[in-house]
């Protein structure tokens, strides 16, 4: 029960956030099977240009890391490659992967809490990276806390976080248990040699947490994504974040092991354009704010266009096909970094916390849930 409990917690609460102020409930599409067996029984339809269409069910959310496929495919790049993608859109991890059960998708992308899920009880295999979320997780306090008050450059290891340990000791903190709000909080307390023993921790859901904030309650609160955007709209000054204490939160790419295995081709021609679009955004971010403005509206997401520009700014884009080949690459002790870091500390954070077990960490550490030939040969141009 511990551990349905923390996956709806962390899912909805990352939903909320992610999706500019709503919740959206799936598209509804074919099964992926069944999509295969028309796209083969049809022949399948072809292009003008003699392209053999192939039907792919993509899954993704309402955020900057579903973004990328929806741009792809209303500038027509999947269908000139070859591909009819459908996007199924899931209000978060959880039902995502469930939606696995059905056979309902076959590649997508989704944050890192998500993925463990899939690689843990469907067969998803990590085979890129995507968008990163660390200028997006802070921690705010009122601007007249002694936090605040402190300034800048107390800590010997991060120039950015306020504050003393004497400052951060006792306080409250507004947060959702168990996600990467609680490890950032605990990666800034380690740097003054401080643990979640020396403050008080008061567990509620980002929305939850930004109202009680406003209200009064807490000395500090921690929020991710558009709650940021509003955070910083209250004036409240951000005193930590996942920036300042060094840790990467990506989302991440994966594909089912059926797709991989039978259809590998169309996994390198998505994944292509994919990231073709994911480096598009970054060259081009007044056209792609409106990108995200439409996509929200298409989907029933509550947004506005201020928002939707500041979030583009905010989000430092997916890693250069260079950089995923070195997160991929493996060290001396047989181990990548996106196995032994971006993964292997958020599951370390989860076993701490009793979300997951020690053999469940090994297994979402092990090879058989990556795939790295698809960042190997991949080609965005």
């Amino acid at each position: 029960m511990k551990k349905m409990r923390f996956t709806a917690l962390l899912l909805v609460s990352a939903l909320c956030a992610s999706v500019l102020g709503g919740c959206s409930q799936s598209k509804e599409a074919p099964k992926a099977s069944e999509a295969k067996t028309e796209a083969a029984a049809q022949g399948t339809g072809e292009t003008s240009g003699e392209v053999k269409m192939q039907k792919l069910i993509t899954s993704h959310h309402t955020s900057a890391h579903g973004l990328p496929s929806y741009i792809a495919l209303k500038k027509g790049w999947f269908e000139d490659a070859g591909l009819d993608v459908e996007l199924m859109i899931y209000t978060a991890g959880g039902p995502q992967m469930e939606a696995l059960a059905t056979d309902a998708w076959e590649i997508g992308t989704s944050g890192t809490p998500g993925a463990v899920i899939g690689m843990l009880n469907y067969g998803v295999k990590v085979i890129g990276m995507s968008i990163f979320d660390n200028p997006l997780n802070k921690i705010y306090a009122r601007p007249d806390s002694d936090l605040v008050k402190a300034g800048k450059g107390n800590n010997e290891t991060s120039g950015e976080i306020y504050g003393t340990a004497d400052d951060w000791k006792g306080k409250e903190y507004l947060l959702t248990k168990g996600t990467t709000q609680e490890m950032v909080l605990q990666s800034t307390l380690k740097t003054m040699g401080l643990t979640t023993d020396d403050v008080k921790i008061t567990n509620l859901d980002t929305a939850a947490s930004f109202s009680a904030f406003k209200s009064g309650n807490g000395d500090a609160v921690s929020q991710w994504v558009t709650f940021c955007l509003q955070a910083e709209k209250e004036g409240w000054i951000p005193v930590t974040s996942a920036d300042a204490v060094g840790m990467d939160i990506s989302n991440l790419i994966f594909a089912t092991d059926g797709i991989i295995k039978e259809r590998p081709d169309v996994v390198q021609t998505w994944l292509d354009i994919y990231l073709k679009a994911c480096y598009w955004m970054k060259d081009n971010p007044e056209e792609a704010a409106q990108y995200f403005y439409d996509y929200c509206q298409e989907y029933g997401m509550n947004s506005t266009q201020e928002d939707c520009r500041n979030l583009i700014e905010l989000t430092t884009g997916a890693p250069t096909i260079e950089e995923q080949k070195a997160w991929f690459t493996k060290d001396a002790d047989g181990k990548s970094k996106l196995q032994k870091n971006l993964i292997g500390d958020l599951m370390t954070f989860f076993v701490d916390q009793s979300i997951y077990s020690q053999e469940e960490k090994d297994k979402v550490i092990s090879d058989e849930c990556y795939d790295p030939q698809f960042i190997t040969n991949a080609v965005a141009e």
